[in-house]
C-alpha cells in the first residue's frame, strides 16, 4: 500500500495519519479496525490518527513529543 501523500518527517508521532505512518514505516504486516501491526509491534488509530503504539519488535520509528502548550 502506498502512501498518498509524502512526508519529510523521519519518526511518527500521536497526532501522525496513516499516510504518514505508512510513508515513514513502509507496509503493514497486518491492518485492523484500530491499528497497525509490524510484527509484535501495534500502531493505535483513532479518526485516522495515532493515538499510541506497542513498541516491541521490530521497533517502530516513533517519538514521544512533550505536549505543545498555548497561552492561557
Amino acid at each position: 500500500m502506498l502512501p498518498a501523500t509524502l512526508t519529510t518527517e523521519t519518526y511518527i508521532t500521536v497526532g501522525s495519519t496513516k499516510d504518514e505512518v505508512l510513508a515513514i514505516q513502509g507496509t503493514p504486516d497486518a491492518f485492523t479496525g484500530t491499528g497497525f501491526r509490524y510484527g509484535n509491534s501495534y500502531i493505535h488509530f483513532k479518526d485516522d490518527r495515532v493515538v499510541g503504539w506497542v513498541n516491541s519488535y521490530p521497533s517502530l520509528k516513533v517519538k514521544m513529543l512533550p505536549r505543545q502548550s498555548y497561552g492561557r
